[in-house]
């Protein structure tokens, strides 16, 4: 019988397990996937006049999610390693809050 760990991700200084390595896979999947549609998107929404009452919303969204991702990735660096969580959060908030407001304002639209 094999011993099942909720533990997602591998402990630093620790080898690498396979489960930890497919954290590592899906984490950079969806947060580039979630940034990818961010940065599409966004520009996009700017040439839609229906679109224009949350358009600076989404742009503010989208200019702290940059610097925030870039933020993510630096401090993935071990010396930095110790505010990386706080550089994740900023980014999960924010792109949260972008697809929030793109989905209140369909919901709202929807006629």
């Amino acid at each position: 019988m094999t011993k099942f760990s909720y533990l997602t991700e591998d402990l630093e200084g620790k080898p690498l397990t396979r489960t930890g390595i497919l954290h590592y896979i899906f984490a950079i999947l969806s947060v580039g996937l979630v940034y990818t549609i961010m940065a599409q998107l966004t520009p996009f929404f700017q040439t839609r006049p229906d679109w224009q009452t949350v358009n600076s919303i989404l742009k503010v969204l989208l200019t702290i999610a940059t610097p925030a991702l870039a933020m993510v990735v630096i401090t993935l660096w071990k010396p930095l390693r110790n505010i990386f969580g706080l550089f994740e959060r900023l980014f999960v908030i924010t792109t949260t809050l972008w697809f929030l407001t793109v989905s209140i304002f369909l919901a709202t639209s929807i006629h």
